[in-house]
């Protein structure tokens, strides 16, 4: 049977995966009850560890404000200033300024446009 999802690096033949179905920290567990440790920290995206509770905590009470909102001019948004902000006060170039991207091929770009 052909399933829906191509992984990444994988043959698109491929069927048998591990599948996780729990983290906590850097652990993880797939479907047997198997533990293991995330060395990869979800590849991108979880290098803080999983199942964080004041992280979630966090991320739900922004939430029920405001998810997210562009900063193309002419908007703006508290939570997009703040963070600029704080990248400022801990960059060594004292008059930084922070352009926010979804990408490195974004960041890239835009600092060969500057």
């Amino acid at each position: 049977m052909t399933q829906p999802l191509l992984h990444a690096f994988a043959k698109p033949t491929k069927t048998d995966f591990v599948r996780i179905v729990k983290g906590q920290g850097a652990l993880l567990w797939d479907d047997r009850g198997t533990e293991m440790i995330d060395a990869i920290g979800s590849l991108w995206y979880c290098q803080v560890g999983h199942g964080r509770r004041e992280i979630a905590d966090a991320v739900a009470a922004q939430i029920s404000t405001l998810e997210t909102y562009s900063t193309f001019d002419p908007f703006s948004n508290d939570v997009a200033e703040r963070l600029a902000e704080k990248l400022v006060s801990i960059s060594a170039i004292p008059d930084s300024r922070v352009f926010l991207c979804g990408s490195g091929s974004e960041a890239v770009d835009t600092a060969m446009k500057l």
